[in-house]
């Protein structure tokens, strides 16, 4: 099963639910999960994540009898999109002309001989 997509930097919930158990029903992971998500014990995929890829998530749901049931879960995290502005740039202006020329070197007076 396939939960909705995430983004790299961008805060991310979803809740998974059990069913058909007695309750309480206490969620947990087992393998998988992208840095910095958690998954809390009532269903809550929550957090930031912080790199992005294809993971694949094992969550196992235990009833109050001791029951369990498991499903595999895949979280895409999709890179952030990175944008430039502005869009385009102003049009170039011709400034002043400027002569470019070498300074001369300060003439030097003859020192007086004493």
């Amino acid at each position: 099963m396939t939960l909705p997509a995430a983004t790299v930097g961008v805060a991310y919930g979803e809740t998974v639910h059990g069913k058909r158990g007695q309750r309480p029903i206490f969620l947990r992971h087992h393998v998988g999960r992208p840095a910095r998500l958690a998954l809390s014990g009532a269903g809550a995929l929550s957090g930031t994540p912080t790199a992005g890829g294809s993971f694949g998530i094992t969550i196992t749901a235990t009833d109050a009898g001791g029951f369990t049931g498991v499903r595999d879960y895949t979280l895409t995290v999709a890179a952030p999109t990175v944008t430039l502005t502005p869009e385009t740039l102003p049009a170039a202006r011709r400034g002043p002309r400027t002569a470019r020329r070498s300074p001369r070197p300060a003439a030097r007076r003859p020192t007086p001989m004493r």
